[in-house]
Formats: C-alpha cells, sequence, structure tokens
C-alpha cells in the first residue's frame, strides 16, 4: 500500500472561512471515495493541519473529524452549522448588552463553538503513533515573551545581550481517536514513546485556543490563555539561566522558579503576525515524524488554503503611483498605509523562509552527492548549518488559478472579509465556490500522481469518472445594494444598539449624551443605505425620537421655558401698543393684543407640562 501525506495550510480569512469550510467538506469527501475506490492499494491521507484565525477553527472542526473516523456528510454539516447557519451579523450582535469588550458578543461565539465542537463522549483508546493527527494553531500573544540574543563582541571580548519581546504564539496538538494531547516536549525528545509524556488536554482547551486564534482585534474579545513558560525555550533555557537576570530577579524579589509557573497571556488573532502559517505546519510534520518515523519515507504535499491570494496585476498597479509634488498624505492615509504594509509583509514571510530552505537544502543535496557522504554525516552536517530534520517541501494551493482582478468571485470578500456575515446567501455561495475549486485542484493534481501511486489501470478509470463528476455550482447572491437594502436597517439597529453599549462603557461621553446622539444617528445612517425608500431624512420623525429622549425632554424644557419668557415679552409690548393706540386712538386695540398673548402663554405653559409628566413618569 503506497501512502500519499498532506499537511494542510489553513489561513486566516474572517467570513471568508466559508469559503475554507467548502474546501475542507470537498477534501475530506473526495479523499474518503478515492481511497474506498482503492480498496487499499493507495492511500490519500491528511494527518498535519496548520490553521491561524478562522483556519484554526476550521482546521480544529476536520482534526476531530478525522480523528473520530466521522462521515463526509456529518464533517459537512458541522461545517455548515458553523459558517453558514451559526455566524450571521444579526446573531453576532445579540445581546446588545453583552459583557464582550468587542463589537461582535461573547455569546454569539461561545454558542457556535460549544455546538460545532462537543467533547466526544468515547473513553481513551490505545493510541498507535501512525494514527496521531497533528494541530498546530497560530496565535499572538499580546503580552509577548521576552527572550536573550547574544552577539560575541569584538575579538571575542565578552558578548553584547539584546532583550526583545516574542509575540507569535501558538499550541500544538496530537490527536488520536477521541484523545488529545497538548504537546509539552521539545522536539529534541519526541520519540515512539512520547504521546504518554505530552501533557493530557481537552476538546475544551483546544476549542478555546481555536477561538483565541480566530479573534480578530476589536471585532471579537481578547481571550485569556494559560501557559506554562517551560514551552518557550528561548525563554526558559537562554533568559532566565542568565546568572545576571537571575541576579535581578533575586534583587527584584522574584525567583525564577515563580516564572516558571503556568502564567496567564492575553491572546488575539493568530493571523496578525502569521496569517499562512506555513512554518507551523512544516514543524507539526516534523514532530510527527519524530513520533512515527515510518511516516518519513511518504511522499507529502503541503496544501495552502488561500480564499482571497494576491495577483501580480494587484501588486504592479500600485507601484509609483503617488502624486508628484503634493504635500504629503493626510494622516489617515498615512495608518492606512502603514496598517496594508504590515499585513502584506508578515502575510508571506513564512513562505520567504520555506523557498530559502528549499534553496539550501537542494545545494546541500549538491554536496552530499559531490561528497559521497553518509546518512550520519549528512544530518550532523544540516544540523550544523541549521537545517536538522528539515526537507524540502513540495507545496500546492486552492484555488489552483490565480483570480483575474476586478472579477467578482466571493461573496464575502467585501468590507475587508467581513462581508459573508451579512447575508446567509453570501456564505451559501462561497461555500460552493469553496466545494468547487477543492475538485477542480484534486482533478488537475490526482492523475499526476497514478504512477507514484501505483494505481491498476482499473483504479484510474473509477477515479477520473468520479472526479469527472460536476459539484453543484454556486448560485446566484443578491448584490451587495440588495442585500444593504432589504436587512440594513435590521443590521444598522443591531449595529448602533451594540455601538450604544460599548461607547457607554469604552467612551468618555456622559451616558446622558449616549442615548440621544444614537436616536440622531439612526435615522441618518437608513436614509444613506442603497435601496432606501427616500433619500430624504425624515427630520420631523427623528426629532420626536428625540424628544424622548432624557436630554431631548430636558432640551424641550429649556426652550420652553424660553419661549414662556418670550411670550411674557411679546404680551408687555402687546399690552404696551395698546396703551398708545388707547392714547393716539381707540382704546379697544389693547383687548386683542392682550388676548393674543394670553393665549400663548397658556399653550406654551400647557406644552410644558405635558414634555413635563414623561419624564417624571421616566
Amino acid at each position: 500500500m503506497k501512502t500519499h501525506r498532506f499537511a494542510l495550510v489553513v489561513s486566516g480569512a474572517i467570513s471568508l472561512g466559508t469559503y475554507e469550510a467548502g474546501v475542507l467538506a470537498q477534501l475530506y469527501q473526495d479523499f474518503e471515495a478515492c481511497n474506498r475506490m482503492t480498496r487499499g492499494r493507495a492511500r490519500l491521507v491528511i494527518d498535519a493541519i496548520a490553521g491561524a484565525s478562522a483556519g484554526s477553527v476550521t482546521g480544529l472542526i476536520l482534526a476531530q473529524a478525522l480523528a473520530l473516523g466521522k462521515s463526509a456528510q456529518d464533517l459537512r454539516a458541522q461545517l455548515r452549522a458553523c459558517w453558514v447557519d451559526g455566524l450571521d451579523i444579526l446573531a453576532l450582535l445579540d445581546p446588545a448588552a453583552d459583557p464582550a469588550a468587542a463589537f461582535f458578543t461573547e455569546a454569539s461565539i461561545d454558542s457556535v463553538a460549544s455546538r460545532v465542537l462537543p467533547e466526544p463522549p468515547s473513553p481513551e483508546a490505545p493510541v498507535r503513533g501512525e494514527n496521531v493527527i497533528a494541530l498546530w494553531i497560530a496565535l499572538t500573544n499580546l503580552d509577548g515573551v521576552q527572550y536573550e540574543i547574544r552577539l560575541t563582541r569584538c575579538w571575542g571580548a565578552g558578548a553584547v545581550s539584546f532583550y526583545p519581546q516574542s509575540y507569535r504564539d501558538y499550541s500544538p496538538f496530537f490527536i488520536c481517536g477521541p484523545s488529545i494531547r497538548f504537546v509539552s516536549v521539545p522536539i529534541e525528545n519526541i520519540t515512539r514513546t512520547t504521546w504518554g509524556a505530552c501533557r493530557q488536554s481537552t476538546w475544551d482547551e483546544a476549542r478555546d485556543n481555536a477561538v483565541a486564534s480566530a479573534a480578530f482585534p476589536l471585532a471579537f474579545r481578547s481571550q485569556v490563555l494559560e501557559r506554562d513558560l517551560e514551552l518557550y525555550p528561548e525563554y526558559a533555557l537562554k533568559f532566565l539561566s542568565n546568572p545576571r537576570i537571575q541576579q535581578w530577579l533575586k534583587e527584584a524579589g522574584l525567583a525564577p522558579t515563580q516564572l516558571q509557573q503556568p502564567r496567564s497571556f492575553n491572546y488575539v488573532d493568530g493571523g496578525v503576525f502569521n496569517n499562512e502559517p506555513i512554518g507551523r505546519a512544516i514543524d507539526a510534520v516534523s514532530y510527527l515524524s519524530c513520533l512515527d518515523p515510518g511516516r518519513v519515507g511518504d511522499p507529502r504535499t503541503y496544501l495552502v488554503v488561500e480564499p482571497d491570494p494576491s495577483t501580480r496585476e494587484m501588486a504592479t498597479g500600485q507601484i509609483g503611483t503617488a502624486a508628484v509634488g503634493s504635500h504629503g498624505l493626510s494622516p489617515l492615509r498615512v495608518l492606512s498605509k502603514i496598517e496594508q504594509a504590515y499585513f502584506t509583509d508578515t502575510l508571506y514571510r513564512d513562505f520567504e523562509e520555506a523557498a530559502k530552505t528549499n534553496e539550501q537544502l537542494r545545494a546541500l543535496e549538491a554536496l552530499v552527492k559531490r561528497w559521497d557522504l553518509n546518512p550520519a554525516e549528512v544530518e550532523e552536517l544540516k544540523k550544523s548549518v541549521g537545517l536538522a530534520r528539515k526537507d524540502v517541501i513540495c507545496l500546492e494551493r486552492i484555488p489552483i488559478d490565480i483570480p483575474t482582478p476586478g472579477t467578482p468571485r466571493l461573496a464575502g470578500a467585501v468590507f475587508g472579509h467581513f462581508g459573508g456575515f451579512l447575508d446567509r446567501t453570501f456564505r451559501e455561495h462561497d461555500f460552493a465556490v469553496g466545494q468547487s475549486e477543492a475538485r477542480e485542484w484534486l482533478a488537475s493534481w490526482l492523475p499526476a500522481q497514478f504512477d507514484a501511486l501505483g494505481l491498476t489501470q482499473v483504479d484510474r478509470d473509477a477515479v477520473q469518472t468520479y472526479l469527472a463528476a460536476v459539484v453543484p455550482p454556486p448560485q446566484r447572491v443578491p448584490t451587495l445594494q440588495e442585500v444593504i437594502g432589504s436587512r440594513g436597517k435590521d443590521i444598522v439597529r443591531c449595529g448602533l444598539d451594540r455601538a450604544e453599549v460599548l461607547a457607554g462603557r469604552w467612551l468618555p461621553i456622559p451616558r446622558p449624551l449616549v442615548r440621544p446622539l444614537r436616536v440622531l444617528l439612526e435615522p441618518v445612517v437608513k436614509a444613506l443605505l442603497p435601496g432606501a425608500t427616500s433619500a430624504r431624512l425624515n427630520w420631523s420623525g427623528a426629532l420626536g425620537a428625540f424628544s424622548q429622549t432624557g436630554l431631548g425632554r430636558s432640551i424641550a424644557r429649556i426652550a420652553c421655558l424660553g419661549l414662556i419668557v418670550l411670550t411674557a415679552v411679546l404680551a408687555g409690548l402687546t399690552w404696551l401698543s395698546g396703551q398708545i393706540a388707547a392714547r393716539f386712538g381707540p382704546g379697544a386695540a389693547i383687548v386683542p393684543g392682550a388676548g393674543l398673548g394670553a393665549l400663548i402663554i397658556l399653550v406654551t405653559w400647557g406644552a410644558y407640562a405635558a414634555l413635563r409628566k414623561p419624564a417624571a413618569d421616566g
């Protein structure tokens, strides 16, 4: 039996996690079908997954299905329950008073996570190394962990030390059946018996880590996770072992052993620093190879799922477009450029490292052939140049073809990839696109592997027939204007309800001002929505709603009292005009003027009393 192994790299994508869910559901179904058709003569196996952000949640769902041997239908239903059914904008904003320090509520995320990732009820079963799956979850540690970099001074006289903070973090898990372990053993100590040495974990812990990895800053609340500092060798072995650091800790009244105890850190989206965690996937494979050396000889492909890849046209179209002779960019534009530069710079850093490592390994292979080294000497040479446990990687990507710029492909790609949350039809569409492009990739890749897999002609014909079947294409989706026209008012109402709660907590605005501002803002925003029934703002309705707020009633009382004073002055002027008319004209002229003044006073006082009553009742 020949086996081709896959390490999946599932990137961060926010609402485009729906696309990734469609890809993984289709791959799982197609691998299962192909393995069944070859009747054990060849296998396509996913045994390593590295996920960041939305990819961590989707990767964990897939890892559980692989470990428990779930059917393709069960996995598809689970992924749809998470991404198509669960993550809707109105659900994410409910309830408005949720205590989460983020725009989307904590209750909605917890509800979806607990529903789609339940704790398996099965008892722990005997573990065989060849059945273990590795799941590496990328994280961003907001607090950071300090470590030491030491460089030798000139002429070898001592060393210069630097103490940077590392914010890139991850959580590594081994999974086998219903059992799950946190990989708490350095790779140098990984052997066939390592499973028992790894810390016992739970699916709840893995779920908490996946949710933390998907916590996009501000949109979702940050998560607190506990860490054993011995998991950071650069910190525990170098930083704490430095005599000067130990002396500083002693003077500060801290013992190094105290800092080696589990500590709590704040975590957010793993995609902030590691959105395409190919490096984590390579690490996961290295650990698996140490745990089960039998996998080393199997061919392996690193398969990257990237919903919205960059194109050459997108990059070259922005080169040298700055306006000559301008007075500089506005501060907001500068911040936007900095944010774009940061995320673009970090996005493909792991791929650059992988490409450099491939080049170094190929150069090393050429030297090995020239020098005729034995395997032990090769490993010693690789270790001396920092390439221990590294091999040339073969990489594939879904989608296989780079999308044409400007061509609408994924409905949820709008609003910085948050658009899929707006409407279920968007998510249905992107899930279907993921399925279609996964099948397209496999149909192009697998025939080239028939010889390596040793498939008979009968097997080849069966697989080709299966792959030729058409995956249901995505249905037409409504335009963004149509969705906002039909759901916009509900989204605005729920969004402003949530914003009102958060503004009262976060901003230095007196609470009595928050509600009136929200009441005035809502009709303005609704009037600007595409598809609004009228482009004109209903000011009378807006002011009427504003007048029922505490601030509105206070302003109305002040206005009414001012009107009373003004009316009294007007009445005095009317009386005076009557006196003048009596002296210089008919005396009856005073009666209409005084009556008009009295009527104005009575009407104004009645309005004031009417406005005062609701305030007393409220």
